[in-house]
């Protein structure tokens, strides 16, 4: 760790040769800030081109979370913003959410049962004996 006076903005001396009433120095660092007159939190929503600039208190109407990782969507309809979990056996990543799956579709991010033709989520006593 790094020290300086309490006074002091640089650190200047370690652990070892810190002053007495020295204090452990922590660097500003730069994080955005809700813009919300009076609000520290950090900021999490805006709008696309505009950056981080609100609070999930102080966010407006149309504000998005810009902060949250990039998920994939549902490929069903043009602005849907449910999480894909179904796909076609056989093929790639989810591309459908629940309400916009198609007819043949599977959920893929779960475990099916092993037996054929069973629809089921991982199955513990299948009629035809215990699926692994």
């Amino acid at each position: 760790a790094k020290y300086s006076a309490p006074d002091g903005n640089a650190p200047d001396r370690c652990f070892a040769h810190k002053p007495a009433g020295a204090v452990p120095w922590k660097p500003e660092i730069s994080v955005p800030r809700c813009v919300a007159e009076g609000c520290r939190l950090r900021a999490a929503f805006g709008f696309p081109r505009m950056g981080l600039r609100y609070c999930a208190g102080h966010r407006p109407a149309g504000a998005v979370n810009l902060k949250a990782r990039r998920k994939p969507r549902c490929e069903g309809a043009p602005r849907c913003t449910g999480r894909p979990l179904y796909q076609l056996p056989g093929e790639g990543p989810p591309t459908r959410c629940e309400a916009h799956r198609a007819p043949g579709m599977a959920a893929a991010a779960f475990a099916s049962c092993p037996v054929a033709a069973c629809p089921r989520r991982v199955c513990r006593n299948h009629p035809e004996g215990r699926a692994p």
